[in-house]
């Protein structure tokens, strides 16, 4: 997700980036988009409207960190 974003400017206004920026792994991104969803009720009424799968999206991220956990200094040093 990080990648991706990485390509495109990270854009607050468009909810399905503030959805990948809220789990990405670069922490500004992940904190820009966690205040404005604290900030803003609607967000997550918003993505879930355009992506139904959103809740299974994260869950799947959790489990996946739960299971192997990723190490930050790792994947940036990429």
């Amino acid at each position: 997700m990080t990648a991706i974003l990485e390509h495109l400017p990270p854009d607050s206004s468009v909810v399905e980036c503030l959805g990948l920026m809220s789990i990405s792994f670069n922490d500004q991104w992940r904190a820009q988009a966690l205040g404005q969803i604290e900030r803003d009720p609607t967000v997550l009424d918003r993505l879930v409207a355009v992506c139904p799968d959103w809740e299974d999206i994260v869950e799947t991220v959790l489990e996946a960190n739960q299971r192997r956990p990723i190490k930050a200094g790792q994947v940036r040093g990429r």
